[in-house]
């Protein structure tokens, strides 16, 4: 089963499509803007709509580019292809429908703000809760200066932190004013050592898809997300595939929510004790 949105310009269309409709549905690639009726009239006919409030992810989008349709799987992208457009996108102002129509998804903020000459940070919420922190600069090279993007993609989950901290394959920081844990890592960053035997059942599950990469858990202000190690810096982030980065999110919100990792408690009381 495959999640097919319609990108149209008053909303979103969503229908649930089975694996035998593929064919059918990709025989319409390329097609003009009188067909996209039709293929929009078929999936009425064959599957229902989705709820709005499903707020599902796209597999797949439809939508109309110059005239033709345009039809793409996600699960074909890698985080180098989204890397890529992130520049377009971010070059062009970042407009909300064109995000949409990449993506699949409903946007519901763009905070996006210069950070001096020719560079801008961008941070995209979606509505399921998807984000993406993006920050695109210029480099001066030898004969041209060079055009580069930074990104990191983020699942927000239903879930309250006490603490600001950070998790991930290395061990665990988390922010405490006016304490030291440990030894001191960065500014107000607190490197402890002494609880990744505490983390460890966590730790285990954040390996990434190579030897450099990996996944985190973050609490900043309240809110706890999932991220995937920052791509855009040489290393091997860029050749994984987006799907594959989202589906290892859905997994871990559900350990995390399942309330099997009472970890996250265990480590606040530890500490402020």
């Amino acid at each position: 089963m495959y999640i097919l949105a319609f990108i149209t310009p008053l909303g979103n269309t969503y229908f649930g499509m089975p694996d035998r409709c593929i064919k059918r549905l990709f025989s319409y690639q390329w097609e003009g803007k009188d067909r996209y009726r039709e293929l929009f009239d078929w999936a009425l006919e064959e599957f229902s709509p989705m709820s709005p409030c499903d707020m599902p992810t796209a597999d797949i989008t439809v939508s109309i580019r110059k005239g033709m349709i345009d039809i793409r799987k996600l699960d074909m992208l890698t985080m180098n292809d989204v890397l890529e457009k992130l520049k377009i996108l971010i070059a062009g102002g970042c407009v909300k429908e064109e995000i949409e129509d990449y993506f699949g998804w409903n946007v519901e903020s763009i905070l996006m703000r210069d950070e001096g000459k020719d560079e801008s940070f961008v941070e995209i919420a979606f509505t399921n809760q998807i984000l993406i922190e993006a920050y695109r600069g210029v480099e001066a090279g030898e004969e041209i200066d060079e055009v580069f993007c930074l990104f990191r993609l983020k699942k927000l989950l239903e879930k309250k932190g006490g603490l600001d901290f950070d998790i991930n394959l290395m061990g665990l920081w988390v922010d405490l004013e006016d304490v030291e844990i440990g030894t001191i890592f960065g500014t107000n960053g607190h490197f402890i050592p002494l609880v990744r035997d505490k983390c460890a059942k966590l730790i285990s599950k954040l390996s990434g898809f190579y030897d450099e990469d990996y996944f985190g858990v973050e609490s900043r202000g309240g809110s706890v997300c999932i991220y995937y190690s920052l791509v855009g810096i040489d290393g091997r982030e860029e050749d994984a595939k987006f799907s594959d980065v989202l589906f290892r999110f859905h997994e871990l919100e559900e350990e995390i929510l399942s309330g099997r990792w009472e970890m996250f408690e265990d480590i606040e009381k530890w500490i402020l004790c």
